[in-house]
């Protein structure tokens, strides 16, 4: 008969920094950006808005496709957070981009469309530089 071995505990080591979570923040409503609003509302993706909303209640993955310049990327986000203000809901959308100048410009100009500063509640972050505050 072999002789039991014995296991001692786990321990979680101790020099790894653990990444603080953050908590998502209900949204600001806010009037937007008059000059924007028009081509805001010519977008295709307008007439889909109440469509994508419900998709994403009921579903937890969903998959947005369309032409390129429809508004996938800047309206969709928009219509997430807008949804979020409305109904009291906390929410955090993250919008990914494969270059450094998408990310960017696309941030840029989701903040000009809600009307607020870069780093308000629209911010970016691409390698070291990043923009956002403590409601982005």
């Amino acid at each position: 008969e072999s002789p039991a071995a014995e296991t001692a505990p786990c321990a979680a080591p101790t020099n790894v920094q653990r990444r603080q979570q953050r908590t998502a923040n209900v949204p600001n409503q806010t009037m937007g950006n008059p000059s924007l609003r028009a081509a805001r509302q010519s977008l295709p993706v307008l007439s889909h808005r109440a469509e994508i909303l419900g998709a994403i209640v009921q579903n937890q993955v969903i998959i947005v496709e369309g032409e390129t310049g429809c508004g996938k990327t800047t309206q969709v986000a928009q219509y997430i957070v807008e949804n979020a203000a409305d109904n009291g809901t906390p929410c955090s959308v993250v919008c990914t981009q494969p270059r450094r100048i998408s990310a960017i410009s696309v941030a840029e100009r989701v903040s000009d469309e809600r009307g607020e500063p870069i780093g308000g509640s629209v911010g970016y972050a691409v390698r070291l530089e990043k923009k956002s505050g403590p409601s982005t």
